[in-house]
């Protein structure tokens, strides 16, 4: 299994084709002081493998505040409904996106 990859020490790449699915897009995440972001969500099959790049960083779910989805191509959307969950944390995304995405489109 590939690792995530220390961008800078506040940002990681912690999902995408050779670290969560296939199917995946990169997905960052974003860390400071105790506090994250995750950027992108991939298409959803790689949720697993993206909770436990998160840990390796040193990034636990409840640290994640907000995901912000750049566009909803589903290789950068498609999951965002499924980390969400675990993570409890708003969606952020461009208001028009937001329809397709409210409907699992």
């Amino acid at each position: 299994m590939a690792h995530p990859v220390a961008i800078t020490c506040e940002i990681f790449q912690v999902g995408g084709q050779e670290l969560t699915a296939a199917e995946d897009a990169a997905i960052y995440a974003l860390a400071f002081q105790g506090r994250a972001a995750l950027v992108d969500t991939g298409a959803g099959r790689g949720r697993r493998r993206l909770l436990h790049h998160l840990a390796a960083v040193g990034i636990l779910p409840e640290h994640i505040e907000m995901l912000l989805l750049t566009h909803c191509h589903f290789d950068h959307a498609g999951g965002a409904c499924d980390p969400r969950q675990p993570l409890g944390c708003p969606v952020v995304a461009h208001t028009l996106d937001a329809d397709f995405l409210e409907r699992g489109d």
